[in-house]
């Protein structure tokens, strides 16, 4: 038997809620996480009864408006279980059941709100975000992932099943790992993942590319995989990228939008927290400190805009950035609170 499986012959309720695999299923049920744990249910018959409990206990985790943070989700999920539970060594005796029929018909009533709850919640939409200055990875219901770049966000439907294509909304930067999930002789609408973005949708099946749309300008590169892009504007031609390549459109002038061969480890080197200049314009890299560090940076002298550097930076600390900058152009890098101001030496 499988040795993944064969772990939870062993767990009771309180080990379903501490394995992150079973709570992504239980709040997040889809056709993928589904049959993992219908194999399960299939091999420990007798788990039944402790994976519905933990199931339900984990649904009111999740449809809480404000979810315990993950340090705290066991403890919590712990004292709801003692809380509810019977001692099944002892009888209970008739008349003290017919009692407590109005208890539990309104606890019958309440698991129903939740229930109905849980699946009004399974309709929103779930944002995430990053600030200023920093990165996050998003490890969606699929088990794609998705490592959103600074100030950037993500929204996609908190259900995601086979019957709708899998859609993120993107806004800032972000690399995509989408899982391909297409079963052989069978296609599901889940079978399409796609991203939107400054007016484009792109579509893919098991791929890995990375997106930056800042300023009203798009780039997208593909490192491996299939990838198609569609235009809000239906009588546009869709465009098919190839591992290697890349397309550029701008939203002011999508008629000089292109494609082109492209270095895919130049597209995703912010992940490595690496800035490659291949004769990139100082110009380029301050709207970068704007978009991605929140910093307002006041040039003095037009011309330091149009020099070109070459090289690679590490900036998990911006100031290598900065020290790197001063040395190659010949200026001063003085800060001011949030505020740049370069001007010659």
């Amino acid at each position: 038997m499988d040795e993944n499986l064969q772990k939870y012959s062993q767990y009771r309720v309180a080990d379903f809620l501490g394995d992150d695999a079973f709570i992504r299923w239980a709040q997040y049920p889809n056709e993928w996480n589904g049959q993992e744990w219908a194999a399960v249910l299939a091999a420990f018959p007798e788990k039944q009864a402790d994976i519905q409990r933990a199931r339900e206990l984990a649904i009111a985790l999740g449809a809480q408006e404000t979810a315990p943070a993950l340090a705290d989700r066991k403890e919590w999920l712990w004292q709801q279980i003692t809380a509810n539970s019977i001692d099944k060594k002892h009888r209970v005796p008739v008349l003290l059941l017919r009692r407590w029929k109005p208890l539990l018909a309104a606890a019958a009533v309440l698991l129903v709100l939740c229930y109905a709850g849980y699946e009004a919640f399974l309709h929103t939409t779930r944002e995430v975000k990053t600030g200023f200055g920093s990165q996050a990875m998003v490890n969606m219901p699929d088990e794609s992932e998705i490592m959103l770049n600074r100030h950037s966000s993500i929204a996609y439907s908190r259900l995601w099943n086979a019957a709708r294509s899998r859609e993120v909304e993107l806004t800032g930067e972000a690399d995509f790992k989408v899982k391909h999930v297409a079963v052989p002789g069978k296609t599901t609408m889940a079978d399409s993942f796609r991203v939107h973005v400054n007016k484009l949708t792109i579509t893919v099946l098991g791929t890995e590319f990375n997106v930056r749309s800042r300023r009203g300008q798009t780039a997208v590169t593909l490192r491996q995989g299939r990838l198609r892009i569609d235009f809000a504007n239906a009588t546009q031609a869709p465009v098919y990228l190839l591992p290697g390549e890349q397309y550029v459109y701008n939203e002011a002038a999508p008629a000089q939008a292109v494609k082109q061969a492209a270095s895919v480890n130049k597209a995703s080197a912010w992940k490595q927290q690496t800035l490659i200049l291949e004769g990139t314009g100082v110009k380029d890299i301050v709207e970068m400190l704007e978009d991605e560090y929140g910093y307002k940076v006041v040039v003095k002298n037009p011309a330091i805009l149009t020099r070109k550097i070459r090289g690679s930076v590490p900036v998990k600390d911006i100031s290598n950035l900065f020290f790197v900058l001063q040395n190659i152009l010949d200026v001063n890098i003085e800060q001011q609170g949030n505020t740049l101001l370069i001007t010659d030496k």
